[in-house]
């Protein structure tokens, strides 16, 4: 398993911080706060490297998710998507959400009518737009959503009995990665790009869509002390570069960065399945 020394960028105020880059690598923080009528607020910022370049106090917002430069998020059962415009944040409204429809952290929506299942992404149209699970209630309960990554479903199954780790089309529209290790607790996928990543604790996972391939796992560490406990999420990737909130063994929590190898984001080269370890 390959080792990839990870650099800290920026300890980070609160453990109520998330943070999502853009494509065009502007990072979005959605801080939550406290106001003094006792009701929650979010501070929405945008940096561009250091520098603040917008910044908004928004009502108290459920789920976020980034699409594209744009992020879009739930509040008060509604929709709405944001776009920087420097030094302003431009919010606008999407649409009311249904009464059976279910937000999953991801910023993906599910609803079943008639006994189907449809699911899609928050700044998408349901009715045109929705992608039908069309597997059986028995086959779902198996499987864990992950993303919707270029118009198909990805989800994911833990599976002891098999040897290593596989993908497969399911569907026309379904993607699955059996693994068999335990369940990963975070992921990151982005149109642009046919890798999907997903992991647990310090170590990654990447599904080629193109090959239906596995790379080797990487794993993420910080030489120094104090050094990472586990990654809770995953910021973003922009020019080979991955972006995480991680906490260390102080218990703190930082943004960090870590240079991926050229082949889990850019196709210039075989992708190796290989299990060997290899320090750098």
């Amino acid at each position: 398993m390959r080792v990839l020394d990870c650099l800290t960028k920026e300890e980070l105020a609160s453990d109520d911080i998330a943070i999502l880059q853009a494509n065009d690598g502007n990072l979005f923080y959605c801080e939550r706060l406290q106001s003094r009528h006792e009701e929650c607020v979010t501070n929405l910022y945008v940096k561009r490297g250091a520098e603040v370049i917008a910044e908004l106090l928004y009502d108290e917002i459920d789920v976020i998710a980034v699409f594209g430069n744009e992020i879009a998020f739930t509040s008060k059962g509604k929709i709405y998507k944001a776009a920087v415009d420097a030094p302003k944040m431009i919010v606008s409204f999407v649409r009311d959400l249904h009464k059976n429809e279910k937000v999953l952290p991801r910023g993906i929506c599910s609803k079943i009518d008639y006994d189907k299942m449809y699911i899609y992404r928050l700044i998408d149209d349901p009715m045109k737009e929705g992608i039908l699970i069309d597997i059986t209630a028995e086959e779902r309960e198996k499987l864990t959503l992950y993303s919707i990554h270029r118009g198909k479903a990805i989800f994911l199954a833990q599976k002891p009995d098999i040897d290593g780790r596989i993908v497969r089309m399911l569907r026309e529209q379904i993607i699955v990665a059996e693994l068999n290790e335990v369940t990963p607790s975070w992921s990151w996928s982005d149109d642009s790009s046919p890798f999907i990543y997903f992991g647990d604790h310090s170590v990654m996972h990447t599904v080629d869509v193109e090959t239906m391939e596995f790379p080797r796992p990487l794993r993420f560490e910080h030489l120094h002390h104090p050094v990472i406990r586990s990654i809770e999420s995953i910021v973003g990737v922009h020019n080979g570069v991955m972006s995480m909130i991680c906490v260390k063994t102080d218990g703190k929590s930082y943004l960090m960065t870590a240079k991926l190898p050229v082949r889990y984001y850019l196709k210039k080269e075989p992708i190796a399945q290989s299990n060997e370890r290899v320090e750098d």
